[in-house]
């Protein structure tokens, strides 16, 4: 049975303070300029580890240990 630890609890908390903090900038740099492969390539980055957090970590056993 899969545990979230506090290991995982804090990186899932560290992954939602940067996305928030960064945002602001996300817009104004990315958002607001032509798309680019470059921008492709941020996007992959950004976003692929976001939506696995949200696909994974509501699926595990939440039993702090």
């Amino acid at each position: 049975m899969p545990v979230l630890d506090s290991d995982t609890f804090a990186n899932v908390a560290l992954l939602a303070f940067e996305y928030a903090i960064t945002f602001g900038s996300e817009v104004e740099y990315f958002w607001r300029k032509k798309f680019t492969s470059s921008s492709v390539l941020f996007y992959l980055n950004r976003y692929i580890l976001l939506i696995w957090s949200i696909l994974v970590i509501p699926s595990l056993k939440l039993s702090f240990v």
